[in-house]
């Protein structure tokens, strides 16, 4: 059996994953651009701009700057690739992203785009993402009870996904900001 370009491309994206995920992020670095030379050779606008995505998350953990540049050149290739899904999950992160630099306002723009699309394309694996990062956007400007609203409805869709971790997840933190609000917590 022969290797082609693209199995080169995904395992070397995907081993880029496994270092990052073991915290060794210049190995992760080097496998994904070694991704990113393979993918650029078979001209694969969608594994480009996922692997640019894993790269400005690597990023993220090094140099909060390099990461924005590096997910403007994501979201290009996010938008050539055609994909919507991924146009969305990138201007997700984007947003989580200019949260933590302390943009909030670029930070809710680019959250509200990915929303949009979101709805747009009936993708729900990212929306319960999107609905607790609103609820953390909420939190910051001291909003608890719109806060809770979202949280509320990250819940509804983690129980709909069935994805347990993340509704227990959105039920601690609304535990959390009920606790701020000074809220008797029930236990319904």
């Amino acid at each position: 059996y022969m290797e082609s370009d693209q199995d080169y491309a995904f395992i070397y994206k995907e081993l880029g994953k496994i270092y990052f995920y073991k915290g060794d992020f210049l190995k992760s670095s080097e496998y994904i651009k070694k991704a990113i030379a393979y993918y650029e050779k078979i001209n694969d606008n969608e594994g480009l701009a996922r692997c640019y995505n894993n790269l400005a998350i690597v990023e993220m953990n090094r140099n909060i700057n390099d990461a924005l540049k590096i997910y403007q050149t994501t979201l290009n290739y996010a938008d050539i690739s055609g994909n919507i899904n991924i146009v969305a999950l990138v201007h997700s992160n984007l947003s989580q992203i200019y949260f933590w630099s302390g943009n909030v306002k670029d930070a809710e723009k680019e959250i509200t785009i990915s929303e949009k699309l979101s709805e747009l394309e009936e993708e729900y694996n990212i929306r319960y993402d999107i609905s607790a990062f609103r609820a953390d956007l909420k939190a910051s400007k001291g909003d608890f009870r719109d806060a809770i609203v979202y949280l509320d409805r990250a819940i509804k869709i983690s129980e709909e996904r069935g994805s347990e971790f993340y509704k227990n997840l959105y039920e601690l933190k609304k535990l959390e900001f009920k606790t701020l609000l000074g809220q008797k917590i029930d236990e319904n």
